[in-house]
């Protein structure tokens, strides 16, 4: 899929969780690119752009969304991000939006 954006930019997109178990991040632009492989597993996290080798500290990020959740539960804490469902909603509005496109075969806008 491809998303447009108001600059003129144009993200030509792939998502898949079942594409052979690819486990890959890639994102390239007119300045560069970042690539992390594997980068969604338990372990080490292997990452480069066109600088150079990302050196990162193994992060479970389970155990992060874990640890801040029962911080909000039992220590009354400030949620870092909004959790009213509004990001949720939002993403969930592009996903139709992609389903629209494919159904019709025409650009479906979005607004914020």
């Amino acid at each position: 899929f491809q998303l447009g954006f108001t600059s003129g930019a144009v993200a030509s997109c792939l998502s898949s969780y079942n594409i052979n178990h690819l486990d890959r991040f890639f994102l390239s632009g007119d300045k560069g690119f970042a690539e992390m492989q594997p980068s969604t597993g338990y372990g080490p996290i292997k990452g480069r752009t066109h600088q150079g080798e990302l050196t990162q500290p193994v992060t479970i990020h389970q155990t992060v969304q874990m640890e801040e959740m029962a911080d909000i539960i039992f220590a009354n804490k400030k949620p870092i991000v909004s959790v009213n469902g509004e990001e949720a909603l939002k993403d969930l509005k592009i996903i139709d939006a992609i389903y629209q496109a494919v159904k019709t075969g025409k650009k479906v806008p979005l607004t914020t």
